[in-house]
Formats: structure tokens, C-alpha cells, sequence
């Protein structure tokens, strides 16, 4: 018989081939594993969206600050950095002067410049002119942008413009040019008076949301229904004031998931209304008009993945490097 002339099989080594095929099977799967396990943290790395928020610079800024608050902006490479607006001083009537402050504003800007999404303060627009200064440099007063699968809507709360009485203008002009001389001693003075005040500065000015407005922004949530999460950027808590036209927004907003940032105030404080959170940002070199723990200068990072976000307020305290 052929079979005679067969070499034996040895058991041992059929028993080792069997564990070597055992082996490659269970290395085989442990490399699919590890791919499937790789594969997926891309794709929630991928759908993960950074932003920055800056707070106020202006209203009579102390010099330095909002230099250094970019600067750790840009530090952090975010997908977008987003600004609560009061960019430049303003409040002139002569065009030069406002496009003298938007140059040296630009210039602080370079490093975040293509990120930058800013909804305008009342320091930036406070007339036609200065609206039309606006414009010339970021299109509209208002806008949208979508990132992965959040929804940023910056709006403008001075639609229309809200012109300063004369009384306001003079005031405000001359607290600019006090921090202008000195501003550690005239931030000194500000908040040894705000401490013999009963009640805060009433910041001049309501928020006005035009209805022109109103109707792109329901428009636009209608449009990104999707979205796993939207922010509403504004610079005036515009929901504090009841003629600004803000209700039906934050009517459509229920059940979205939704963080609502504005600034103006200068004074850090966080709220919830109707299961949505508020934030009003402290300063990124704004004055400060009272003292207490939203006294303070800072930016906000905000990490969202699939709609669930964390925020991290970071101090700005150079002495703290």
C-alpha cells in the first residue's frame, strides 16, 4: 500500500500547527480590533468641533489684554474664534477715525483673522457710518456659519443702530480718554466708586434685533435642523430686554441643544432660562465698572462632540506663566 511508504505524521507537530493557526486567528482579530478601535476615535476626533470665545475689549480698554487674549486664542488652533464684539472705541462721527481704529484692531487680529466669527458691539456700530465701516470688513452685521454639525449664529443687536444721547457720549468719550493717561489709576477710581454704589452701571443702550433679522435667523435654524448643537452669539443680552424682538428666537429654540453667549456687561455671569444655558462673558481688556467674581478677563474654550460640549474658562493672568 502506498500508505506504507508515507512518512508518519508526528502528533506533536500537528498539535503545533494547530496552535500556530490558533495563534494567527486570534492575532488576525486583534489587529481588526485595534483597526475598528482606531477607525472610530478618527471619526469622533473628525467630528469634533473647538471654539474660542473673546469677551469685550473696549468701552475704555487697558492696553495689552486683548493682544494677549489673541494670543492664546491662536495658541489653542480652535476650528473658530468667536467675538462678543465692542472690537474698536467708536462712538465718532469722523470716518478717518473709525478706520484708524479698525486698522489697529486688524493688526491684533492677524493671528486669528481667518477664524474670526464677531457679532458687532455698540462700540463698533452706532450709526450708519460706522454700520457701513462694518460691513466693508466682515459683509454683513449678521451671520451663520455651520462646523461639522454645529450651527454658530452671530446676530447683531444694534439693528438698528442705537445713537448715544449727547449726555452718554460725552461721558463715554471722556472715560476713553482718561484710560487713555492712565488707566490703572482711572480703573482704580471706577471701582472705589462702584463700591459706594447700590446699584451696577446701567450700560447705555437697548438690544434691537430688526425683523428683517428675526426672520433669517428662524430661517436659518429651520434650515440646520440637524445640528447637534447651536450657539447663538450675540454682544447685549438681548433676552433682557422684552422689546428686543429676541422672544420668538428663543421660542424656536426649544429642543435644540443650545448655548446662548453675549458680553456687554463686563462682568462674567452664567444663568439658565427655560433649560437653556446663558453666558454673559467677562472682559478681554473691557473697563471694569464693579468689582466682585465676574470681575475678571478671560476666554472661553467650548469642545463639542456630537452635540456634547464641554466649556473651560481660562483666566487671562500673565503672572500666572
Amino acid at each position: 500500500m502506498i500508505s506504507e511508504f508515507l512518512p508518519e505524521r508526528d502528533p506533536i507537530d500537528a498539535v503545533s500547527r494547530r496552535l500556530i493557526e490558533m495563534l494567527l486567528i486570534l492575532v488576525l482579530a486583534s489587529i481588526s480590533m485595534q483597526s475598528l478601535a482606531n477607525a472610530s476615535a478618527l471619526d469622533t476626533a473628525d467630528s469634533s468641533v473647538s471654539l474660542v470665545v473673546l469677551g469685550d475689549r473696549t468701552g475704555g480698554h487697558r492696553p495689552g489684554v486683548f493682544e494677549y487674549a489673541v494670543e492664546r486664542a491662536a495658541a489653542l488652533n480652535p476650528d473658530r474664534v468667536l467675538s462678543v464684539g465692542d472690537l474698536i472705541e467708536g462712538y465718532s462721527d469722523s470716518p478717518d477715525v473709525i478706520d484708524e481704529q479698525w486698522q489697529e484692531i486688524e493688526d491684533m487680529l492677524t493671528p486669528i483673522r481667518d477664524k474670526l466669527i464677531a457679532a458687532p458691539g455698540n462700540h463698533d456700530i452706532s450709526s450708519v457710518m460706522t454700520r457701513e465701516q462694518w460691513r466693508s470688513r466682515f459683509g454683513s452685521t449678521y451671520q451663520a456659519q455651520r462646523i461639522n454639525d454645529v450651527l454658530v449664529i452671530a446676530l447683531n443687536t444694534e439693528d438698528p443702530p442705537v445713537v448715544p444721547s449727547p449726555d452718554i457720549l460725552q461721558k463715554t468719550l471722556a472715560l476713553e480718554a482718561a484710560m487713555a493717561r492712565d488707566p490703572e489709576g482711572t480703573q482704580a477710581r471706577l471701582l472705589a466708586m462702584a463700591a459706594n454704589r447700590e446699584a451696577p452701571v446701567d450700560l447705555p443702550g437697548d438690544s434691537h434685533l430688526s425683523e428683517a433679522q428675526r426672520a433669517w435667523v428662524l430661517s436659518t435654524l429651520e434650515a440646520n435642523d440637524d445640528v447637534a448643537l447651536t450657539i447663538l452669539l450675540m454682544h447685549k443680552p438681548a433676552w433682557r430686554n422684552p422689546d428686543s424682538g429676541f422672544a420668538a428666537i428663543e421660542a424656536a429654540l426649544q429642543g435644540r441643544e443650545t448655548l446662548i453667549i453675549a458680553g456687554h456687561e463686563h462682568y462674567f455671569e452664567e444663568m439658565e432660562r427655560n433649560g437653556i444655558p446663558y453666558i454673559i462673558m467677562g472682559t478681554c481688556g473691557g473697563i471694569w465698572l464693579r468689582d466682585g467674581p465676574g470681575r475678571l478677563d478671560h476666554i472661553l474654550q467650548i469642545t463639542s462632540v456630537g452635540g456634547r460640549y464641554s466649556l473651560d474658562y481660562m483666566p487671562l493672568d500673565r503672572t500666572a506663566e
